[in-house]
């Protein structure tokens, strides 16, 4: 279950490496005129096109940060293995993890959200000097934000789980109680 639960963290580090790879269009205020991108209720009118997908892909070098995301879950994930994992096993499932092909998925996940006339705009600010120092900057800004975030995260559970302590050891023992193994009688004939 453990391996599970580390695998789909490892699946979202990758989708959080492509999420980086294209500004969030409703995170605008304001739509430029013309503008197709897609609300929380319906996809673009003219979705982005799958050239453009590659385009953005390849200019904010999406591949390289979700394999650089994979590979950094993925030692975190072989830290939570048994230590009965067949070592083939293990390079195997690694493989298989980075040889994902992510533009298609990419693809239907952008068209879903952003249209052909902002992935120009998009694909326009990559280009420029501020769009590279953007992008360059990117890892190091998704790293961090990861770190800050899991440190919150731990730190919020550390005060929640202090708070109610009394009620979870009230309630383990509720569970203890509840569940134990009641008493064998021993059959004398």
């Amino acid at each position: 279950m453990r391996f599970a639960a580390v695998l789909a963290i490892a699946l979202l580090g990758v989708s959080s490496a492509l999420g980086q790879s294209a500004p969030a269009s409703q995170a605008q205020p304001a739509s430029p005129a013309g503008s197709q991108t897609a609300s929380a209720e319906a996809p673009p009118a003219h979705p982005i096109t799958p050239q453009q997908v590659h385009q953005i892909m390849e200019l904010s070098h999406a591949e390289t940060l979700a394999r650089q995301v994979m590979q950094r879950e993925f030692a975190g994930m072989e830290k939570a293995f048994p230590p009965f994992m067949p070592k083939d096993v293990i390079s195997e499932l690694e493989h298989n993890l980075l040889s994902i092909d992510l533009e298609p998925m990419a693809l239907k996940v952008y068209q879903e959200h952003v249209s052909s006339e902002d992935a120009v705009q998009i694909i326009a600010f990559y280009k420029t000097p501020a769009g590279q120092r953007f992008l360059a900057a990117m890892p190091a800004i998704t790293r961090e934000m990861q770190s800050r975030g899991a440190q919150e995260g731990e730190q919020i559970a550390r005060q929640v789980i202090q708070t109610h302590m009394d009620e979870i050891k009230a309630a383990a023992q509720k569970y203890k109680d509840a569940h134990a193994a009641p008493p064998k009688i021993i059959n004398p004939n």
